[in-house]
């Protein structure tokens, strides 16, 4: 009889074992709604004894709630696709949004405000403008005198040598004579009517470069960078108020770039 007992208890710790066995197996391999539903019909086979029944259903109780769990897992196919995330505010700054009205960009408005407001005044201005520039251009032995001395001071003092140098005299002499010989044809064009502001602005821009290429040719390009950065302030001003004249925007005029056609 204790026998018989003991084959009982037996019995039922070796299902407690197999049935732990399989839950741990379905734990590390998903199981597929499909070999669950082919372990899930009914068996045709005879059993040997109720140990063999027992295990067989236990599997069985097992395969069917994994086929439960994997159909309630599985994506419906008719959800709505998922939906991206919101973009991330823009940062915040003293309580406000990133500001994209910067100070540099109030600098480019207020530059472009004062860029048209001065075009507008010098083409009010044209008149008195067209009016000096024809005013006599006869030579003027002392004026021309005064003019080379003061070109050979200035000439000393940006470039750094000294003003007895022979060089400088001849460059102050060549830099009197450019600017003479402009004189004389903006004279020219103002006498026209119209006068032609267009044609004025190139004899302009041809004076900056030919003071620039005698000075490089003279003293080198060190030099002549000196020169023209010393007359930044005059050249700017000149070549706004011919561009405003003309009609053409302050950025497409330099002292630098010949004219197209020249």
């Amino acid at each position: 009889m204790a026998g018989k007992h003991m084959l009982v208890i037996l019995g039922a710790a070796l299902l407690v074992s197999l049935a732990a066995n399989l839950w741990l197996a379905f734990r590390a391999a998903p199981f597929t709604p499909g070999e669950a539903a082919a372990d899930s019909a009914p068996s045709t086979a005879t059993h040997a004894d109720s140990g063999d029944d027992a295990v067989t259903s236990l599997a069985a109780l097992l395969r069917s709630v994994a086929a439960s769990r994997a159909v309630v897992d599985a994506p419906s196919p008719t959800a709505p696709p998922s939906t991206p995330p919101p973009p991330a505010p823009r940062a915040l700054v003293d309580g406000f949004a990133e500001a994209r009205v910067t100070r540099a960009l109030i600098d480019d408005v207020q530059c472009r405000i004062a860029r048209e407001k001065a075009a507008e005044a010098w083409r009010k201005e044209a008149s008195a403008l067209r009016a000096s520039l024809m005013r006599s251009t006869e030579p003027n032995e002392a004026g021309r005198a005064a003019e080379l001395a003061s070109r050979r001071a200035q000439l000393a003092d940006v470039i750094g040598v000294d003003e007895g140098d022979a060089r400088v005299a001849e460059l102050a002499d060549r830099l009197v004579t450019v600017r003479d010989e402009a004189k004389a044809e903006l004279h020219r064009l103002m006498t026209q009517d119209p006068p032609d502001w267009r044609a004025a602005l190139y004899v302009v821009r041809g004076v900056y470069r030919q003071e620039d290429g005698a000075v490089l040719h003279a003293f080198g390009p060190t030099a002549a960078d000196d020169w023209r950065m010393s007359d930044v302030d005059g050249r700017a001003a000149a070549l706004a108020i011919g561009a405003s004249l003309v009609g053409v925007p302050w950025a497409s005029v330099d002292d630098r770039t010949p004219p197209a056609g020249q």
